[in-house]
Formats: C-alpha cells, structure tokens, sequence
C-alpha cells in the first residue's frame, strides 16, 4: 500500500488559501474506503454539494471551490482536488479557456494519484493530454503572458516533470498562487 495517504497533516507546513477543513484520509481507489460510496468514507453522506463559482480570468481569487482544490492538491488530497475541480470545469464550459485550464489540474491530480499509488502506465499520456490543455486555453486567452489563474503553469509543469523522473530528491511540486 502507497504511504503517501497516510502521511500526517503537520509535515506540510505550507500557505493554504482557504480555511475549509481537510477531509480526515487521502483517498487512493483501491487502497482506502470510498469517500462518497462506502459508509466508512470520509464525505460518506454528507449533504455538501459544490459551491461552483464562475472561473473568469480575474475572479480566480474569490472562487472557493477552486482555492480549496489547490488547497486539497498541496495536501496531497489528489482525488479529492479532482472531485471538487469537476464541477467547476463543467460549469465553465469543457473547451472555454477556463474549462482547458481547470481539466489540466484535474488531469494533473490524476497523474499525481498514479504517481503515489504506484501505477506509471498512464502518467505520460495524461502529462501529455494536461499539457495540450494548458496550451488550448492560453490561445483561448486564459490568464497573461506568465500566469494562469495565478500559477506560473509552465514553471510548475516543468517541476512536476522533475518531480516524476527524480522524486523526493526534488521538491514537491506544489501549487504556489501569485497574487493573493
């Protein structure tokens, strides 16, 4: 079984952007209960429906749910991030450049869930498809020249990359917002 869930909350000393609290396990399928399916999930029942927000270029910082992904991903909560991510990226349209964008974090948890429960085979086809989507929803004018929502997408893309090919030699790549 993959460590990385059970790694305790203090040893991530990081910013977090929103105050919601953190669910009480990382979800790994197949290592871990279902946190929405199985009576033993930590969202088991829990009423708590998306609080989607519109994802324009500028209004990134009052949007809770995608705040509290980042949160979530930099927690290593990856399943949980893309749970919470979904909603959004529908609301705001599947080939709008926000919806590019919020499908490249989402393909992004799953290749970090991959990644820490040890299954490798789909990491380079979904880097590859997050990639082609962070690309699309620059030229569909998702955030300037350098920011995308305030994450450098392509200086945090390039330290993910590091991250997969070295491990924990190199720094978790965590979501770092500018601008906040």
């Amino acid at each position: 079984m993959p460590l990385a869930d059970q790694t305790p909350l203090s040893s991530f000393p990081l910013r977090r952007y929103t105050s919601r609290e953190l669910p009480a396990y990382r979800h790994i399928p197949g290592y871990s209960p279902h946190p929405v399916r199985d009576e033993a999930g930590h969202s088991f029942q829990r009423v708590e429906g998306p609080q989607v927000c519109p994802l324009g270029y500028g209004r990134w910082r009052d949007c809770g749910d995608y705040l509290y992904g980042v949160d979530l991903f930099n927690h290593s909560f990856f399943w949980e991030a893309h749970e919470v991510w979904e909603p959004i990226w529908h609301e705001v349209g599947h080939e709008s450049a926000s919806g590019r964008f919020v499908q490249a974090l989402i393909q992004m948890a799953a290749v970090m869930l991959l990644h820490r429960s040890e299954r490798f085979g789909g990491i380079p086809k979904l880097l590859q498809r997050a990639t082609k989507n962070v690309r699309l929803a620059r030229e569909r004018g998702a955030g300037d020249e350098r920011a995308l929502y305030g994450l450098d997408m392509s200086r945090w893309q390039r330290r993910v990359r590091a991250y997969l090919s070295e491990g924990d030699v190199v720094r978790f790549p965590y979501l770092e917002l500018e601008g906040l």
